[in-house]
């Protein structure tokens, strides 16, 4: 598992991080790699981190992201949705410590 996380500042970047982190260690998964993006307010596809986040799992060095809710990928529904589709098609997926539902 990759845990990515947007950081809007960066103090939010450590307790993010160990809050994705923390997540993944509940659902019993080693994290391999964690991936910061601070473009907070671009697209997904414009967040190169993002970028080498989803190529890993393409590749299949990763089965998927963890992050802590799911504007880390996106508010928009479409974008977010997109992102999602990618993930699927390499077999991969996220996990989100809030989800979807609690925003």
């Amino acid at each position: 598992m990759l845990v990515y996380v947007l950081a809007k500042r960066s103090d939010d970047l450590g307790g993010c991080l160990a809050v994705a982190r923390a997540h993944a260690q509940r659902q019993g998964w080693s994290v391999l790699d964690s991936y910061v993006d601070d473009l907070w307010r671009s697209e997904p596809h414009r967040r190169p981190i993002l970028a080498r986040a989803l190529a890993a799992v393409r590749r299949g060095d990763a089965s998927g992201l963890v992050c802590v809710s799911r504007t880390d990928i996106s508010a928009s529904d479409a974008l977010y949705e997109q992102t999602l589709h990618l993930l699927h098609g390499a077999q991969g997926f996220l996990s989100l410590q809030h989800p979807e539902t609690d925003l």
